[in-house]
């Protein structure tokens, strides 16, 4: 019942389908209807009734949220956010003075990041207290305006990015006669958080020597030759390259092995050679105390895109295997399959059937495992023998960046790669981004894993294809 007493009554018939449509001219005050359908029943069917209460707030309010272009920093405190109620044609509710609130969705459930109340002209600044965002990580935040106790109507959510800057810390725990470099290493947030399931890379300038992923507590640990990691002027870094944006990638200072810092020596070991042979005797018999805590060494076998050939054929055939391995940690991938150029997906097979070529034959394979984007890798002509094929895949998300990363790149300041939101800056409105940032957003940050539609969807927003420079610059053009 309406607060006028407005009482309208129509009549009509359903249609073949058992429908009608019974439209009414409401007044602007009207805030609730009461609906009650009556159908008096015939020879055939016995009378029924019902009723519905329908409220008319929501069409007339509407709440709109702007948050910043730029991520949160997990170590800074959050921004604030501007939450704006609109009555539109409720000419009977005010828009100030409204409860209103900012709220994380999380598995379905709305947890309330920060409250306040509307002014005047329907505005409200949120600012959510330290510990709102706990984690980095990518949030979908939702505005909420009470316009009467129990009524709550929603605006549109956003996706809010919080990052974190990374501490890289290695060590080298090997023993002087040991025939092996062994490092061990931990990965933590600005908050002393540890990041687990990480890339880490060990690296000689840009040549990776060894790479392996953090465990569940942040720590690696990596092995590798004694010779190959004391190269003449060799330096190695731990570097951390993260797949994930919400993580600033670092390293770890320089690690020499077998080399110790040399220093001036005072004249007081010149002095007394014995006290110095006693200092010495005492630290090797301490050193069984201060030894460091067995590790679990993570034996890594790096591997690049190549074609290797691995042995002979008794009768000069050529043999061709296919090895796929994770592009980002050169961890194999036993469960890939391969297929010729041409062939069906239902012609696959496992990666370590061998495929027999004729003398002069060029091979194009297509390389497929369940998680990883399918890469297709030609194969020039061979000689006689046994010959592996090592194709480096990448995971969805990583496949993701990699179509993004040149636009991304094109407009960055410095070394870390802005997020969608970032490269469009200050000239976004509210409302009206570059429709590429959303599709990105949800294709690099989740929180649904992506896929291979959602691969090519990113390379429709980008421009049908590889991303380029100009794509960035031509997005950051149209929201001009």
């Amino acid at each position: 019942m309406s607060p006028t007493g407005l009482e309208i009554r129509r009549e009509e018939r359903t249609d073949s389908q058992g429908e009608s449509v019974i439209e009414a001219q409401l007044g602007e005050q009207v805030r609730e209807v009461a609906v009650d359908v009556r159908f008096a029943g015939d020879e055939r069917f016995a009378p029924a009734a019902t009723r519905a209460d329908i409220e008319l707030d929501a069409p007339f309010v509407t709440v709109e949220l702007s948050a910043p272009a730029a991520p949160l920093s997990l170590s800074e405190p959050p921004p604030t956010f501007n939450v704006t109620v609109y009555t539109g044609r409720a000419a009977w509710l005010d828009p100030g003075g409204l409860a209103v609130d900012l709220v994380a969705v999380e598995g379905g459930r709305a947890r309330v990041l920060v409250a306040g109340l509307s002014d005047r002209t329907g505005l409200a600044r949120l600012t959510p207290p330290p510990g709102a965002f706990p984690r980095a990580g990518i949030y979908q935040i939702r505005p909420r305006v009470e316009v009467r106790p129990g009524r709550l109507v929603e605006g549109a959510g956003r996706t809010v990015l919080v990052r974190a800057d990374t501490t890289l810390t290695t060590a080298l725990v090997s023993e002087p006669d040991d025939p092996r470099a062994r490092f061990r290493g931990r990965l933590r947030t600005a908050t002393d958080e540890p990041v687990g399931g990480a890339p880490i890379r060990l690296m000689r300038g840009d040549e990776t020597v060894a790479a392996v992923r953090t465990d569940p507590s942040g720590e690696f640990a990596f092995e590798v030759d004694l010779e190959q990691a004391q190269l003449s002027g060799s330096t190695l870094r731990a570097r951390f390259d993260p797949a994930d944006p919400w993580f600033i990638p670092s390293e770890s200072a320089a690690l020499r092995v077998g080399e110790s810092p040399s220093a001036p020596i005072h004249w007081a070991w010149m002095a007394a050679p014995w006290a110095l042979l006693a200092l010495a005797a005492a630290a090797f018999a301490a050193r069984g105390r201060s030894r460091p805590a067995p590790v679990e060494i993570l034996p890594v076998d790096v591997k690049r895109d190549a074609v290797v050939r691995t042995g002979a054929t008794p009768d000069g055939a050529i043999e061709v295997v296919v090895e796929a391995f994770d592009r980002s940690t050169g961890e194999p991938l036993t469960a890939a399959r391969y297929r010729s150029v041409g062939e069906d997906e239902s012609s696959a097979r496992p990666a370590s059937a061998p495929t027999l070529l004729s003398r002069g034959q060029a091979l194009s394979v297509v390389v497929s495992a369940e998680g990883y984007e399918s890469r297709r890798f030609d194969v020039a002509r061979l000689g006689p023998g046994r010959h592996c094929v090592r194709v480096g895949m990448l995971g969805w998300r990583e496949a993701v960046f990699d179509r993004a990363r040149p636009a991304l790149a094109a407009v960055a300041e410095g070394a870390v790669i802005p997020t969608p939101r970032e490269a469009v800056g200050a000239t976004l409105v509210a409302g009206r981004e570059a429709p590429w940032v959303d599709v990105l957003e949800r294709g690099a940050y989740g929180p649904d894993a992506p896929d291979a539609q959602t691969v090519r969807a990113v390379e429709r927003a980008l421009g049908g294809g590889e991303a380029t420079a100009n794509d960035a610059s031509d997005a950051v053009d149209a929201v001009n």
